[in-house]
C-alpha cells in the first residue's frame, strides 16, 4: 500500500535523494488506482503538510501535486497547541488558493479544559469557516465522528 518507505527521518525529497529511490508520480498514481479497485474508502497520510517536497532533484513533486493528480480532498490535522491558529489558517488559505478541497480539520494532542487549546479550536473555526471534525486526546484509539460525517469526507 505504501510504494515508498525511507529509513531517514527527514523530508521525503531528501530521504529519496539520500537513499537513491526517488518518488515517481506514475508509481503513486498507479498504486492509488489499484487500491481504488479493492477498497471503498482510502485514506492517504501526507507527510510534512501540503507544501512538503516529495521530490526535488531536477524533477519537482510536492504533496499538493499528488493531491491534485489523484483529485483528492484533504483533512487538515493540526496540533491544538501554540501556533495552531496561524498554522491552520495559512494551510487553509494556501489550499483554497490552489482549489484543493478541504473536508475539515482534526486537532491533535487536545487537552479538554485547556483554555488556550479550546480557544485555538474556536479561533480556527472562526477564521477559516471550517468546522472541526474532531479533537483527539493522547491515547485516543477512535475518532469521535459519526458515520454520516465520515461518509461525507469521502464524497467527491
Amino acid at each position: 500500500m505504501c510504494p515508498y518507505v525511507y529509513e531517514a527521518a527527514v523530508s521525503p525529497h531528501l530521504a529519496s535523494r539520500i537513499e537513491g529511490n526517488p518518488i515517481q508520480m506514475d508509481v503513486i498514481k498507479s498504486c492509488f488506482e489499484a487500491l481504488c479497485h479493492d477498497y471503498d474508502y482510502i485514506v492517504i497520510e501526507g507527510s510534512g503538510g501540503i507544501v512538503c517536497p516529495l521530490r526535488f532533484d531536477g524533477q519537482e513533486i510536492w504533496l499538493e501535486d499528488v493531491v491534485s493528480e489523484i483529485k483528492s480532498g484533504c483533512v487538515i490535522v493540526s496540533s491544538s497547541g501554540l501556533g495552531a491558529i496561524n498554522s491552520v489558517t495559512l494551510t487553509v488559505e494556501y489550499m483554497r488558493a490552489r482549489k484543493i478541497p478541504i473536508r475539515g480539520v482534526i486537532f491533535n494532542r487536545f487537552h479538554p479544559g485547556d483554555v488556550m487549546e479550546e480557544d485555538n479550536v474556536r479561533m480556527c473555526e472562526r477564521r477559516t469557516g471550517i468546522k472541526r471534525l474532531a479533537c483527539i486526546q493522547e491515547g485516543d484509539k477512535e475518532l469521535d465522528i459519526d458515520v454520516e460525517t465520515l461518509k461525507r469526507l469521502f464524497s467527491v
